[in-house]
């Protein structure tokens, strides 16, 4: 699957935590800030928890949930064409908890 496809998906998936409109197509979400309202993308970098909270969509016994997730340099390279281009202004990132905490320090 490539860069911009898991980016869409995983945006669409963190909708749960959206309120308000989103610009689905483009992955861009209207935050509202004191100022007004700036263009973020609001993602998720991983669908892969190894958690399982029952009141979570992404839990690790959910199987009908895509389990996806996008390394951070390519998450970021996509994130930085859209800051380049102007298209957005921030980034609000969401995700799993996959792996150890300690394994994940190193």
């Amino acid at each position: 699957m490539e860069d911009v496809q898991k980016i869409r998906l995983l945006s669409r998936l963190a909708g749960f935590e959206r309120d308000g409109d989103v610009n689905l197509e483009d992955c861009i979400y209207m935050a509202s800030t004191p100022k007004g309202k700036i263009p973020i993308l609001k993602v998720m970098q991983t669908t892969m928890c190894d958690k399982n909270c029952l009141y979570c969509a992404f839990r690790r016994d959910r199987d009908e949930t895509p389990r996806l997730y996008i390394p951070p340099d390519q998450l970021a390279r996509n994130f930085m064409e859209l800051y380049r281009r102007g298209r957005v202004k921030g980034l609000f990132l969401s995700s799993g908890i996959f792996g150890h905490p300690e394994f994940m320090k190193r």
